[in-house]
């Protein structure tokens, strides 16, 4: 049985019944995921139930004073140094969104350690989930050849990301998105 494990982990919540800020390895086997010492016991999710996976994160700045501040100007005053985080969103099959936090790995080394395991077992990351929705959405409403080019899906998954980032407010998103899908006819 293959199994991927990331110390420092911690459960942020999303699942019925479990106990929120619970810590402990995050533990990835071939028909689950939770945290454990060894194998995953807590906050676990069946490898069935998994329809998508988010990769995400940020590097942190640690002050003198022993708190975390983003890079600014307090983070100028008082670093003393770096960490990463990477927070994982599991979407699962029952409509549950599901969020850990792994402290010390970056984004990229977490994406790179975990893409072998989702492809493995079919799991896409969230991101192309919602484009392949996307796409068939588009594509059964006759604004996608089915196998035409699919900038305009990129171009609205970009859109929906910035969106959700919190880089565009809805109403900019909505014109976006009317101005993009404009183009595209």
């Amino acid at each position: 049985m293959a199994k991927i494990s990331f110390l420092s982990a911690a459960y942020l919540g999303g699942l019925p019944g479990a106990s929120a800020k619970k810590k402990g390895n995050l533990i990835f086997t071939d028909d689950r995921v939770g945290l454990g010492i060894y194998n995953p016991k807590h906050c676990v999710i069946m490898l069935l139930a998994i329809e998508s996976i988010d990769i995400g994160g940020r590097e942190v700045a640690t002050s003198k004073f022993g708190s975390e501040v983003l890079f600014g100007l307090a983070g100028a005053l008082g670093a003393r140094g770096e960490r990463d985080e990477t927070w994982l969103t599991i979407r699962t099959s029952d409509g549950s969104t599901v969020f850990f936090l792994i402290d010390g790995k970056a984004p990229i080394e977490v994406a790179g350690m975990l893409s072998s395991w989702m492809t493995q077992h079919g799991i896409p990351s969230y991101a192309a989930a919602q484009q392949s929705e996307l796409v068939g959405a588009l594509t059964s409403a006759g604004g996608v050849p089915p196998h035409g080019d699919l900038g305009l899906a990129d171009e609205l998954g970009k859109l929906a990301k910035l969106r959700d980032q919190g880089a565009l407010s809805d109403d900019e998103f909505a014109l976006a998105k009317t101005r993009l899908l404009g183009k595209g006819q």
